[in-house]
């Protein structure tokens, strides 16, 4: 697999969590963060994963960050869904 793919997996596996490009290269194991954002950016463009600045779930700065399609795709609703409100 290329780093595109070990990207989505990774994002589709932790569903549960908004990860910023800088934690996704330190999980990967990426030799640069710019890989990963620029596979994220790909990513999102393809319509494959959400990609707005949010709080990190890793590292809790707020940045850039992505998240599954396969759970809730609007942000807003991501946020609750990650403090256990109903929806």
């Amino acid at each position: 697999m290329g780093i595109r793919e070990d990207i989505l997996v990774y994002i589709n596996e932790n569903d549960n969590m908004i990860t910023c490009d800088d934690c996704i290269t330190r999980k990967l194991k990426l030799s640069r963060r710019q890989a990963a954002y620029q596979k994220c950016n790909e990513l999102e463009s393809r319509g494959l994963i959400n990609r707005k600045t949010n709080v990190c779930s890793v590292c809790g700065k707020s940045k850039k960050c992505n998240w599954s399609k396969n759970t809730i795709s609007n942000i807003g609703e991501k946020k609750k869904y990650l403090l256990g409100l109903k929806i």
